[in-house]
């Protein structure tokens, strides 16, 4: 079990794998960050309009050992967040480029750190050891994605590692790319 967790993250992150009440909780936990830390289970679950057993549950399905490692993470989160002394918002327009632009930045930048936050290292050695040894890389990707798999694989071969992103006819006649394949 990961010690530090970025709830705000694994939220965001899981949300649509969600059952409807877990749902109900992550949106209250995401729009009521600070109050939330002073709640107990039963006020959470009374909050969010779920039950005591169902918010247990949420924690533990999110990778946190219980209700109270969850609000230690987020009580970290937030003291990170409130140490950041730039204005940030998601606001980005004309009339004000340089603030635009920094919101981009700052947004980038705890986009990575989450990400970062929540990757495995010893996951991660494996996959690119597998990577690594594996004769073809095939990129696999759906929709907007399609891109992504295709710049990857560029940068793989760019790197050395052959890697192909291809796609093939589907019955129904629309064109589907495959995902990543080692």
């Amino acid at each position: 079990m990961q010690e530090n967790i970025s709830v705000s993250g694994v939220l965001c992150s899981s949300y649509d794998s969600f059952f409807e009440a877990e749902k109900k909780i992550a949106d209250y936990i995401l729009a009521h960050k600070s109050e939330m830390i002073d709640m107990t289970v039963a006020e959470l679950a009374l909050a969010s309009g779920t039950s005591d057993a169902t918010v247990s549950r949420f924690c533990r399905r999110c990778g946190f050992n219980g209700f109270h490692h969850l609000k230690i993470n987020l009580a970290k989160e937030i003291a990170e967040e409130r140490g950041n002394s730039t204005h940030v918002s998601n606001d980005i327009n004309r009339e004000n480029l340089s603030q635009s632009l920094q919101n981009i930045l700052a947004n980038k930048v705890a986009e990575l750190t989450q990400t970062i936050t929540m990757m495995d290292t010893e996951e991660l050695d494996k996959i690119l050891k597998i990577i690594e040894h594996a004769r073809t890389v095939q990129l696999v990707a759906v929709g907007n994605t399609i891109p992504v798999a295709m710049d990857g694989s560029f940068k793989f071969n760019q790197l050395g590692i052959r890697a192909v992103s291809g796609q093939y006819p589907a019955p129904s006649g629309r064109l589907r790319w495959l995902l990543p394949v080692i």
